[in-house]
């Protein structure tokens, strides 16, 4: 199982409709184990959607300061709308953490 975590969104009428993701790997195993992400990569709202349904999908929370990172709360659908996403605390309970992620520039077609 893979933790997917969000990095950037772009909104559209309130919603996610964009994202960047990366993958959260770790190298080594136990006191020596190290982590890192793969390769940003731009998904829409129905991708990431899915994702939801089967994987763990964090929100991705980047200090400049410190130069660290930290995961965010859980990302999951919203009630009754399976194309809608929502970051949610421990307990399931809504947070605006996703949509106060920053936003970037979609890739253009090809």
């Amino acid at each position: 199982m893979s933790t997917f975590l969000v990095k950037n969104v772009v909104m559209q009428q309130g919603e996610v409709e964009r994202a960047l993701i990366v993958t959260l790997v770790q190298q080594g195993s136990g006191a020596t184990a190290t982590f890192g992400a793969s390769e940003e990569r731009e998904v829409d709202r129905h991708e990431l959607a899915n994702l939801v349904a089967i994987e763990t999908v964090r929100v991705f929370r980047w200090d400049e300061a410190t130069n660290t990172f930290s995961l965010g709360d859980r990302v999951s659908r919203k009630p009754g709308q399976e194309e809608y996403l929502m970051s949610v605390d421990a307990a399931g309970k809504p947070t605006p953490e996703l949509f106060d992620l920053p936003t970037f520039t979609p890739a253009a077609p090809d």
